[in-house]
């Protein structure tokens, strides 16, 4: 994210190096970096690597680079070579080290290289914020059940963020790869950005987005926009272009204002640039009033206060006015950025004012006494990764945003909740228990019929209802029998609402018998139409084949452990014996976190009735952690990890003397990762609570390697 600050372009010549010293390699990259072509200069600090006798500089210059293009993962990893190989860290290289272990939740780590940085700068009070905010953490999280978040459909593998309210739904900046235009940014080697309009559905859902103009598709970025005079004229950026000094035929473009106007008979969009814009510098993230009299934006300009500040400039009978900074209740020494101004609050981007990580979003009131302090947002509009260009609708009630949070530029929505909304969160299975994708939403109360905004995603719908309300919610699909239901939400209770649909195949019957498979891979669920048995079992190729007497054949991986119904006549008609239990699947869990999601919970409660079923066993559970902290870190998330899912278990009628609990921490990986780059991915997949199921007399292999420590075995 870090390119749309300085949306910057330098076109230089790189060829005619393939047999160059070192030395050239690294002024090459150097001359790159400067002019912020940070990913064409990693490929150039690489080389110039291969062939240097000093190393830690280069790598610190990596490490950099990929921080300024939010390659987070990849930047640690230099910043920790750079450090084993003596490189020449500053003050401000350690700040920014410290800011990349912090989006990555190591926060002891960052603790210690913060208080680094102060012992060798009193004075940095962006530095001291952070630490202060780091180990206050959880300040941010007070009111986090306050609002909802909701990552939308329009995201792609390519950037989208800026949103801006447009007719009936948003125009957003991308750097998708459309539009007549293919040319890359140097900044991060991505596409051009460009403007996409989304509108909305009949079920308030933002459809597939389109190119919003085409004549507004320029060689270079165009975007992000704002919009004034009920969608007639826009406030845009583009690239504008300036020689760079000392140099023949090299050019910086930089982004400046322009103002549109839309000729609604061309169906086109008339631009020119404003007065006040200076090639020399950055003019950004366009916010204006509907009357087109107040503009603010951000910029780089001198006489600042550091990085990009907020600027603000009126518009009296068509003459722009003298350009304001609004001062240091607002500007730090650091970035601000995308101001979006409704009624007297204003709401902005920064990293100079703390938080939880990264950019973080933050609001203050103006008034004609002066403007209040920033008061950041918190979790979960705000992570602990960069969170940027935030609307709001005049209630102050929801809006957009858009945040790095899911290692990608991706746009959210969010609704703030009163004490009257209820979250309603449903799950949209099929009748093999698998979620369900691609279906469509439409929900409506009973007592009005207005049609309420739904967000689907795969296997579950949300919406904003009201508590003592009832609402019919209606599910379609084109594999599946279109189902409605009531929901009724009561007048008393939690902040969310769980239901349930459950959407049948449109050729299935009316009836049919729920049948549980216990394999070796796990337990699967399938249903045998009523009025049918099972004939025969057969076993091939570790896949399991089940026959009814018409022929119809059901299949599941892994082989044959158990077969139940409940209750189960096909145990009996088959003579089958209890077997030894296996392995169940795993619960995964996200970074540096313990906690279970609904469908985790769900899950458990299938383990519970199985507990419950045969109460000879008992429960095996086996945390694990990633290797990213250290080895005492993991082993205590582990260990946090097993315990909430004891807990859940144990409330829910398991006796803790049937559960046994050990935390591996980062030994047992499933992906072994040290010293290797390993992807988010692999990551994930270490991150894992284990269960088995075994007799009394258990025993457990030991780690992998003797010297780590393991977590005592317990029954409590």
């Amino acid at each position: 994210m870090k390119r749309i600050f300085t949306i910057l372009l330098l076109f230089v010549g790189v060829q005619g190096f393939a047999q160059h010293s070192s030395n050239a390699y690294r002024a090459l990259a150097d001359s790159l970096y400067v002019h912020h072509h940070y990913q064409v200069a990693t490929d150039y600090y690489i080389k110039a690597l291969k062939k240097s006798p000093h190393q830690g500089n280069i790598m610190l210059q990596l490490a950099k680079c990929y921080y300024k293009i939010n390659g987070i993962a990849e930047s640690e990893k230099w910043f920790i070579s750079a450090q084993k190989n003596k490189g020449s860290f500053s003050t401000k290289d350690y700040y920014e080290f410290a800011q990349v272990l912090i989006m990555l939740k190591k926060r002891e780590q960052a603790d210690t290289l913060l208080e680094h940085v102060l012992k060798h700068d009193l004075n940095n009070n962006v530095a001291r914020k952070a630490l202060e905010d780091l180990r206050n953490y959880k300040q941010y999280y007070r009111d986090s059940s306050a609002c909802t978040v909701v990552n939308l459909p329009i995201n792609t593998s390519a950037s989208e963020f800026a949103p801006a309210y447009y007719k009936d739904g948003i125009v957003f900046t991308s750097s998708r790869h459309e539009g007549a235009f293919k040319k890359k940014s140097h900044w991060d080697n991505s596409p051009f950005l460009n403007l996409y309009y989304a509108g909305k559905t009949p079920d308030q859902r933002l459809g597939e987005p389109t190119l919003f103009e085409d004549d507004l598709d320029t060689r270079h970025h165009d975007g992000p926009a704002t919009f004034y005079s009920q969608h007639q004229r826009m406030i845009i950026n583009r690239n504008q272009r300036v020689e760079v000094e000392g140099r023949e035929n090299v050019f910086e473009w930089r982004p400046g204002l322009y103002d549109a106007r839309l000729d609604v008979k061309k169906s086109s969009w008339e631009v020119v640039p404003l007065p006040f814009n200076d090639p020399a510098y950055s003019f950004l993230h366009p916010a204006i009033s509907e009357d087109g009299t107040v503009l603010y934006f951000a910029s780089d300009k001198p006489g600042g206060f550091g990085g990009t500040d907020i600027y603000r400039t009126t518009r009296t009978n068509g003459v722009w006015g003298p350009i304001v900074n609004l001062g240091p209740i607002v500007n730090s020494a650091e970035d601000e950025a995308f101001p979006f101004l409704v009624e007297n609050t204003l709401y902005f981007t920064s990293n100079g004012w703390g938080g939880l990580g990264g950019l973080d979003l933050f609001k203050c009131e103006l008034s004609p006494d002066g403007i209040s302090a920033p008061v950041n947002l918190g979790y979960p509009i705000n992570s602990t990764s960069d969170d940027f260009s935030l609307i709001i609708n005049p209630e102050q009630r929801s809006g957009y945003f858009a945040s790095a949070r899911n290692g990608n530029d991706d746009i959210f929505s969010f609704q703030m909740l009163t004490n009257v909304d209820v979250l309603a969160m449903g799950r949209v299975t099929n009748i093999l228990g698998e979620l369900v994708s691609g279906h469509k939403a439409i929900v409506t109360e009973k007592s009005t019929g207005d049609t309420l905004a739904v967000e689907t995603d795969k296997g579950s719908l949300t919406f904003l209802g009201e508590r003592g309300k009832a609402y019919d919610v209606t599910v379609a699909h084109e594999n599946y029998q279109t189902t409605s239901q009531e929901l009724n939400i009561p007048k008393n209770g939690p902040e969310t609402e769980n239901f349930s649909i459950l959407l049948k195949n449109k050729d299935d019957g009316s009836g049919s018998e729920l049948l549980v498979v216990d394999t070796e891979q796990g337990t699967s669920k399938m249903y045998i139409t009523s009025g049918k048995s099972l004939t025969e079992i057969t076993e091939k190729d570790s896949l399991l084949y089940l026959k009814t007497p018409k022929g119809n054949e059901y299949l599941t991986k892994g082989n044959l452990s158990k077969i139940r119904t409940d209750p189960s006549p096909v145990l009996k008609k088959l003579g089958m014996e209890k077997s030894d239990r296996t392995n169940l699947r795993n619960i995964y869990f996200d970074f540096d976190m313990a906690t279970l999601d609904e469908e985790d919970k769900i899950y458990l409660d299938q383990v519970k009735m199985i507990l419950e079923h045969d109460r000879s066993l008992k429960l095996l559970i086996a945390g694990h952690a990633d290797d990213r902290g250290d080895e005492d870190y993991n082993i205590g998330l582990s260990q946090r990890r097993v315990q909430v899912v004891t807990k859940y278990l144990a409330g829910h009628g398991i006796s803790k003397d049937r559960i046994i609990q050990k935390a591996y921490g980062e030994s047992l990986p499933v992906v072994p990762c040290y010293a290797v780059d390993c992807s988010e991915e692999d990551h994930q997949k270490n991150r894992r609570a284990e269960f088995v199921l075994r007799n009394d007399n258990i025993h457990t292999s030991a780690p992998r390697f003797s010297n780590t420590p393991v977590a005592a075995e317990s029954n409590q």
